[in-house]
């Protein structure tokens, strides 16, 4: 079993690559839906993990608003 690591506030680009590879993984909170509401954000009945990986993953910005306030956790193998 290949070990994990968590992503850090500014490694959007590997978590880009990860989600690219099929590897990304996101420890989701029962919260989440909630604070993408508050950050104005989608949140389709059906999608809404979906949107919220490509949304915290289209700026720099978004990507360090998750890091730090959302609760959210971004895992990836650790040889990527």
């Amino acid at each position: 079993m290949a070990t994990k690591r968590m992503l850090g506030r500014d490694e959007r680009h590997v978590a880009i690559l990860a989600q690219q590879r099929g590897v990304l993984e996101v420890s989701w909170w029962s919260t989440t839906k909630t604070w993408m509401k508050t950050m104005g954000w989608s949140t389709p009945y059906w999608s809404w993990q979906q949107v919220f990986v490509a949304k915290s993953l289209e700026s720099d910005e978004n990507f360090l608003a998750v890091w730090m306030h959302s609760s959210v956790d971004f895992w990836v193998p650790s040889d990527l």
